[in-house]
């Protein structure tokens, strides 16, 4: 039969029992220099013109026939969905598994909806007995909500009535649950007048995005047929700080990671990272003018004037990285020797498998 002896070097108790010098620390950085190397960097302007500027919106005119023309192409978009407000006894089942609770809470359900067929009032039943904390003290009694909010077995039961009725029980997500439709409201489609403010704000937007991509384009026409430079371009037009840089336009080196410390990183990225978009074009590593393209900020025309390739990290700033491997390599060194040493005594028998084990 075969047995197998197996020694973890990367157990915690190992790994801490490593000691080195900081010589041995350095010595090892400097014969590895190649595994901590930093990230590409790219040296990047752009001009940025936002959709959101107050003075754009401004300056946009939306005419009545322009939300006439959107309202009756988007109909179904202000259709308000039929709902319903509903009061509810419930009765929790803790571990729908345990067919015992599962059998009393039916029980208790049962003789609640019994009740309240014979005439007893559903809010004074609620209050007596149902486990929703939320609704208990107001008679169960809650908000108006459209399909799609509770699971398909409640929607099911209610949808289904009338005001005033009363569903059976009926196993839930919750529990078991007992439900009165209280009021109803049908589904209906919004006048012009209710949604003007928010078609009038739709049109907006979009023709104020449109408007910056078309003056972005008419800059990189001018910028390809060297009209005008990207700084002089970047200093008329930009909406970014970088615009009033001595050059302008030009941001602080960037990186497809984190941006730690980089004042320029709110500009083309939120939380520390360039935007998903901008970064598409960054991984392509090709220089050029590129644009116009659109971030969460807003457009863009990006200029990537080089990339610059990793350089080795100084050891005081990967120096917990470099610990980390050292301190696995010597652990995987001196498991590996204990194994060996272990291997021999078994060989030459001075100790038994069982003995090692």
């Amino acid at each position: 039969a075969f047995r197998r002896f197996m020694i973890n070097p990367m157990d915690e108790k190992r790994l801490e029992a490593v000691k080195f010098t900081e010589d041995e620390l350095k010595d090892y950085y400097e014969s590895h220099k190649s595994d901590f190397l930093g990230q590409k960097k790219y040296n990047v302007s752009h001009i940025f013109l936002s959709p959101t500027d107050e003075k754009l919106i401004s300056s946009i005119k939306i005419s009545d026939d322009d939300i006439k023309k959107r309202y009756e192409e988007n109909k179904n978009d202000y259709i308000e969905e039929e709902e319903v407000k509903t009061a509810c006894i419930l009765f929790k089942i803790e571990d729908e598994k345990d067919e015992t609770a599962v059998k009393a809470a039916q029980e208790k359900a049962d003789k609640a909806f019994q009740r309240i067929v014979k005439g007893e009032d559903f809010a004074k039943v609620a209050k007596e007995l149902s486990e929703d904390k939320l609704s208990k003290d107001r008679g169960g009694e809650g908000e108006f909500w459209p399909r799609g909010m509770k699971d398909q077995k409640t929607e099911d039961a209610v949808f289904t009535l009338d005001k005033g009725a009363l569903t059976k029980p009926v196993r839930t997500a919750r529990g078991i649950e007992i439900f009165k439709v209280l009021d109803r409201k049908k589904a209906v489609t919004k006048k012009v007048e209710e949604v003007r403010e928010e078609i009038v704000e739709q049109l907006k937007s979009e023709k104020a995005e449109d408007a910056c991509k078309d003056q972005l384009k008419k800059l990189k026409e001018k910028l390809l047929d060297k009209e005008l430079s990207f700084e002089e371009a970047a200093k008329r037009h930009s909406q970014a700080k970088s615009a009033q840089k001595e050059l302008p336009g030009m941001l602080s080196p960037l990186v497809l990671g984190e941006n730690k410390g980089n004042p320029d990183i709110d500009e083309v990225g939120e939380d520390g990272f360039v935007d998903y978009s901008l970064q598409n074009v960054l991984k392509e590593g090709n220089t050029g003018l590129f644009g116009p393209i659109q971030s969460a900020k807003g457009f863009h025309l990006l200029k990537l004037h080089a990339v610059i390739q990793p350089e080795v990290l100084p050891l005081d700033v990967c120096r917990e990285d470099v610990t980390k491997q050292y301190r696995s390599y010597l652990a995987d060194q001196v498991a590996h020797q204990l194994v060996v040493a272990l291997r021999e005594e078994a060989l030459s028998k001075k100790k038994s498998f069982e003995d090692i084990v």
